[in-house]
């Protein structure tokens, strides 16, 4: 295997972006190579991991779809506001942008406007120590009340107390994103919660 790949893989958990070995100038056919001589393994179209590597879901989506953010339930455990890691996972993704049925089937999926999708993203790691895109809490939390009749309510009320527990509780962030994304009447009975 190509020295250069080797130290690729080694510094990305043994999952890499066919994008990202291109940047350092291995083409899709060598990985494909590597594939075919059972080098690596392709976990999904574009990306590849050596073969004695765990996937790592999440971390597989957000390099097959940049665009993904982990959201809801997703984001309450990357956040700890939530001691269990979710049955399915949640993901973000812009309006006339979701992904395959495929993915669609596996994770539940969110569509978000262009103007708010990127609103609180933040960087978060995973159960297996990758980092992946993810909204900060105080979305979370806003995107939590925004689905609610989707949702339960205490997931919700469980979130807000973790989130008042924490000790990082940013209000006026919380307020500013509430405005933007048509939360904030929803938001001020439970308020009380958090102070």
């Amino acid at each position: 295997m190509n020295k250069r790949l080797k130290e690729l893989l080694d510094g990305h958990g043994g999952i890499i972006s066919a994008r990202k070995a291109a940047e350092c100038g291995i083409t899709r056919t060598m990985l494909s190579s590597y594939a075919a001589q059972g080098m690596l393994e392709r976990a999904c179209q574009g990306v590849y991991m050596l073969p004695d590597t765990i996937p790592d879901e999440a971390y597989i989506l957000s390099l097959r779809y940049p665009g993904a953010i982990f959201s809801h339930a997703s984001a309450l455990f990357m956040n700890q506001l939530a001691e269990r890691a979710p049955v399915e996972d949640s993901v973000s993704f812009e309006t006339g942008k979701l992904p395959s049925k495929e993915v669609r089937s596996a994770f539940r999926c969110f569509s978000v406007s262009a103007s708010l999708h990127h609103l609180g993203a933040t960087m978060r790691r995973t159960a297996f120590g990758h980092t992946v895109p993810c909204y900060d809490a105080e979305r979370t939390i806003c995107d939590l009340l925004r689905s609610r009749t989707r949702g339960d309510e205490e997931t919700l009320i469980a979130a807000l107390k973790n989130y008042a527990s924490s000790g990082r509780v940013q209000a006026a962030r919380l307020a500013d994103y509430a405005k933007q994304l048509g939360t904030f009447r929803a938001l001020t009975p439970y308020m009380e919660v958090l102070l």
